[in-house]
């Protein structure tokens, strides 16, 4: 059965983009001299059998590249809309999924079979498969930065006391610290 699992970068201060869905501040950390290899996605992504998006992660990702040459590895992305964009993207094997997170969650789950499904983004679409319990693990990598305002990861949460489980810490030389915690249910 696959595991759910939400992995990202944050600020310290709890935002996932700038006011106007910015991420300068990532590439300012990401760019810091750290004498080790670029940040890899490789070893998370090669246990990924399905990605859950969001449209507007979907439509910020195609304008900046970011799915482009199976960036986020080979697997199938099911991104959640009310209607399927007029212009198709063929940077990766997209399903669109107009019928609600549980449907796209169930659609997931068949494809990744033993595998994880990876929710990519953004905010709202992590507070809601939250809210509805579908999250099993969350990866949140915390960037040494305070921006002040922006998309807050954790803002429209209805259920209270999400209780966690430490599975692992790890800092990195660019100064992010890695932080992996289990849903506890």
């Amino acid at each position: 059965m696959s595991k759910t699992v939400l992995n990202l970068v944050m600020t310290f201060d709890g935002f996932v983009a700038g006011e106007h869905d910015e991420m300068d501040w990532l590439h300012k950390i990401h760019k810091r001299p750290t004498g080790s290899a670029k940040w890899d996605l490789s070893t998370f992504t090669s246990q990924v059998g399905a990605i859950i998006v969001g449209r507007r992660s979907y439509e910020l990702g195609i304008a900046q590249g970011w799915f482009k040459n199976e960036a986020y590895g080979p697997s199938p992305i099911f991104v959640l809309c009310e209607s399927v964009p007029a212009n198709l993207s063929h940077d990766a094997d997209f399903r669109f999924v107009s019928t609600g997170i549980q449907d796209a969650h169930r659609q997931a789950s068949e494809t990744a079979g033993d595998k994880w499904i990876y929710l990519f983004g953004g905010p709202n679409v992590f507070q809601q498969f939250l809210n509805e319990d579908l999250v099993d693990e969350m990866r949140i990598t915390i960037a040494p930065i305070l921006i002040g305002k922006g998309i807050r990861l954790f803002h429209n949460l209805t259920k209270r006391h999400i209780e966690l489980e430490k599975i692992n810490v790890t800092d990195h030389p660019n100064g992010m610290i890695e932080t992996n915690y289990r849903i506890m249910k």
